[in-house]
C-alpha cells in the first residue's frame, strides 16, 4: 500500500504498532507482569499518539474518521478533507483526540494498577471487561457527540441557506 498509494493504511498501521511493542516487551524480559501489561503498552501509546497530534494542523481522530467515512477512497478523501473549513467539525475532531487520549491513557494506568494488585488469574478474568468496556464507552461517547455535532453542522447550514434566500430575495 506504502508503494502503490505513497501512503500508510491505518489498519495497517496499528498493526505495525502492535508488532512494535509486541517487540518491546519480549526485549523487557519474560516476567509475567509485564506480558499482562502489554496491551495497556499499547493502549497508552496511541492514548499519548492522540494528544500530541493535537500540536499538528489536523488531529488523529480526523484521520481515523476520513478512513472509515470515505471507504479510504482517493476520490472520497477531498469531500472529506472540505469538512475541514467549517470551524464545528474541527471542533469536533479535536474534542474527539483529547477524549480518545485520555481515554486510552485512563484504561492503561487502571489496567496497570491491576495487574499489580490482582493475581493474574483475577487480572485474566477482569481485563477484557475493563479493556473493552472502556472501549465500547468511548465508541458509544464518540457516535453520540458525532452525531449532535452534524446535528449543530446541519441546523448551521440551514440557517445559512435561509439567511442567503433572505438576501437575494
Amino acid at each position: 500500500g506504502v508503494v502503490r498509494r505513497r501512503r500508510i493504511d491505518l489498519l495497517s498501521g496499528f498493526v505495525l504498532a502492535g508488532i512494535v511493542i509486541t517487540l518491546i516487551t519480549v526485549a523487557l524480559g519474560g516476567s509475567p507482569k509485564v506480558y499482562l501489561i502489554r496491551e495497556s503498552f499499547f493502549t497508552a501509546a496511541f492514548g499519548l499518539v492522540y494528544l500530541a497530534s493535537l500540536l499538528f494542523p489536523r488531529p488523529l481522530a480526523f484521520y481515523i474518521a476520513r478512513y472509515f467515512a470515505t471507504g479510504n477512497h482517493p476520490e472520497n478523501i477531498p469531500w472529506f478533507d472540505s469538512l475541514w473549513q467549517y470551524g464545528q467539525f474541527r471542533h469536533t475532531m479535536r474534542v474527539i483526540t483529547v477524549v480518545w487520549g485520555f481515554g486510552l491513557l485512563l484504561e492503561a494506568a487502571l489496567r496497570t494498577f491491576l495487574v499489580i494488585v490482582l493475581s493474574t488469574e483475577q487480572f485474566l478474568i477482569i481485563s477484557p471487561f475493563i479493556l473493552y468496556g472502556i472501549i465500547g464507552a468511548l465508541i458509544a461517547w464518540m457516535v453520540l457527540y458525532s452525531r449532535q455535532g452534524r446535528k449543530k453542522g446541519e441546523e448551521l447550514r440551514q440557517r445559512m441557506q435561509a439567511e442567503q434566500q433572505v438576501t437575494h430575495s
